[in-house]
Parts: C-alpha cells; sequence; structure tokens
C-alpha cells in the first residue's frame, strides 16, 4: 500500500488557468522517503503458525517467543510525472526499500534492494478552472490506472535463511492499481482526497498478498511569506484496508489467517514551496489498529519527506 502514494495537497501559486495545485500540467522529478514503525512484543507462549505474516524467519519458529520485536519499513521513492496533454498523464515510480527487523536488540533482517516498480495513467476527468478561471470557488477530479511490475526480489535470503513475506523487497506478482483524486479550494482553503486501490495475482511461489485499499482526506492553507516562498499546512486522516492474503497448493487456495486487516492515522504535514522547488515533511499516528489474528505487530507511526522539481 505505502507504493501507491497521494498527490499532495497545494494551490494555485503557479499563474496557470487550469491549475488547482502547482502540480497540474507539471513535468515533474520528486525523491521521497516514507518509513513505517511497527513494533510489539510476543508473550511466553507466542502462536506457532505456518507460512504467516510477522512470525520471525520460517514456518513454526518460536524465537520471537518472550520477546520485543520492531519493524521498519522504509521506502525511497523515485518519481517521475510527464503530461501528455492537460487531460493526459504518465506516472512512473521506482522505490528502494529498506527493510529491518530486530529482536530485543538482536537484528534479524537488514536488506536493502530494488522494490517493484508501477506505471499508471491519469486522467483529469473534471476541472471547473477550465471553463471558470476566475472563480474563488473550484474543483478538480482526477482518475488513474495503471500496473505493478514484479522487478523486485521475492525470496531474499539474510543470513542463511529465508526472509519474512511483509520484508520482501518485492511481491513478485503482476498487480492492477487504480487512483482516484479529488480536490475542492476555497480560496486558500481547500479539502484534498485521494482513494487507491491494488488487486493482487499470485506470484511464482504460489502465494498472493491481498488486495488492498486506502483513503486520505486532509484539509489545507495556503500561506504567502514571499513572493516566491509559499508555505502549506494540513491536517486530516489517512485509513488503509487489506484483505487477508491467500497460498495456493495444487489448485487449491488456503486463507491465511494472520494477515490483512485495517489502520487509521491521524496525519500532519507541511509543504513548502520555493520557486520550482517543493519540500514536503509529513507524520502520521496510528490512532486504531485491527489486525487479522494475533501475531501481526500493530503499526505506531509513518514519517515521509521529500523533495519535487518543476521541470516545465
Amino acid at each position: 500500500m505505502l507504493l501507491l502514494c497521494a498527490q499532495t495537497y497545494a494551490c494555485d501559486i503557479c499563474n496557470m488557468n487550469v491549475s488547482l495545485i502547482p502540480e497540474d500540467n507539471k513535468n515533474i522529478f520528486s525523491i521521497s522517503n516514507r518509513i513505517r514503525l511497527t513494533q510489539g512484543e510476543y508473550n511466553v507462549f507466542g502462536k506457532v503458525q505456518t507460512y504467516s505474516r510477522h512470525t520471525g524467519q520460517g514456518a513454526n519458529q518460536t524465537y520471537h517467543y518472550g520477546k520485543k520485536v520492531k519493524e521498519t519499513f522504509a521506502l525511497l521513492d523515485i518519481r517521475g510525472v510527464y503530461n501528455f496533454s492537460k487531460k493526459w498523464s504518465l506516472i512512473g515510480s521506482l522505490p528502494v526499500v529498506n527493510n529491518i527487523q530486530v529482536y530485543d536488540q538482536e537484528i534479524m533482517t537488514d536488506l536493502t534492494e530494488i522494490g517493484d516498480p508501477m506505471l499508471i495513467g491519469m486522467y483529469q476527468a473534471f476541472n471547473s478552472k477550465v471553463t471558470s478561471p476566475n472563480v474563488k470557488f473550484s474543483q478538480r477530479l482526477s482518475v488513474g490506472g495503471g500496473v505493478k511490475l514484479p522487478f523486485g526480489k521475492s525470496n531474499v535470503y539474510y543470513n542463511d535463511s529465508l526472509v519474512d513475506l511483509d520484508l520482501q523487497p518485492g511481491t513478485g506478482s503482476v498487480d492492477a492499481l487504480f487512483t482516484i483524486d479529488h480536490l475542492i479550494r476555497y480560496k486558500s482553503i481547500g479539502l484534498m482526497q485521494n482513494m487507491n486501490m491494488k488487486i493482487n495475482s499470485f506470484n511464482k511461489q504460489g502465494y498472493r498478498y491481498g488486495n488492498s485499499w486506502n483513503h486520505s482526506a486532509n484539509l489545507f492553507y495556503m500561506q504567502s511569506v514571499t513572493t516566491d516562498i509559499n508555505i502549506m499546512p494540513y491536517t486530516g486522516l489517512y485509513y488503509e484496508y487489506a484483505n487477508q492474503d491467500y497460498i495456493r497448493e495444487q489448485d487449491i487456495s488456503t486463507v491465511i489467517i494472520q494477515s490483512g486487516g485495517n489502520v487509521t492515522f491521524a496525519t500532519v504535514g507541511l509543504n513548502v514551496y520555493v520557486s520550482k522547488v517543493r519540500l514536503d515533511i509529513q507524520y502520521q499516528k496510528a490512532i486504531q489498529n485491527s489486525m487479522n489474528g494475533s501475531t501481526q505487530l500493530p503499526t505506531i507511526n509513518r514519517v515521509q519527506f521529500g523533495l519535487m522539481v518543476y521541470l516545465n
């Protein structure tokens, strides 16, 4: 779910008639880093599982019993946006992941690899600025679809042990992506909503991650500092949901009980615009975790920071 990141919130400081945000109709290069922390403590009885998530290195592993477990998922997202017209654009993303798992003070996994790239085509279905560029109230709706490709490794070993499924840099599957962006703005105040869906397929190992869906809603406010510098604080909620995973053996698919669930985050962030550059920082605190089963680690927080450059 981390691979599908919403377009961030802004306003029309670029003086383009059809722009509600500076990114509209611009070719872009960006690089951002997203870090997600999950942690918890297993009791001395633990839960013996077979081929499930957040259970240590391998099936029926009991080494995590009675220990504090922390997992950090860091993703460096290298992204580009190319606009074919005012209606059509293409987004390409190449992730580099750094996943770390620690039992008490012992590092069980620490790997840095290329993840699964994605391509998304976007279509601007509606933009009130086109017909009424000078009105104070405006809105824009964009829809898109694409594919995630299985370029990242999905069978990486660390210290001669197969890395947990959640810690693998890739999923090994071709997955379909769908996204919707909706922006409403009145003067300097606005609401940005984004919904994403990922429909997954089985990989070569016969494993299919659960289909996922997320939704974000953020209120923002734009403030000019100087003629060249604008700041935009925002706050809101982010929700993500994932179905349970499946494993297929001899044409029989079995659900993985200890997988899937949902989590809700409270979001605060700040975008700083300086000429053709945008600087981002965002913090999300998990306010609700509802994970299936009894062994999945709850998410504590997420942090994102990044740099975007407008090429035209």
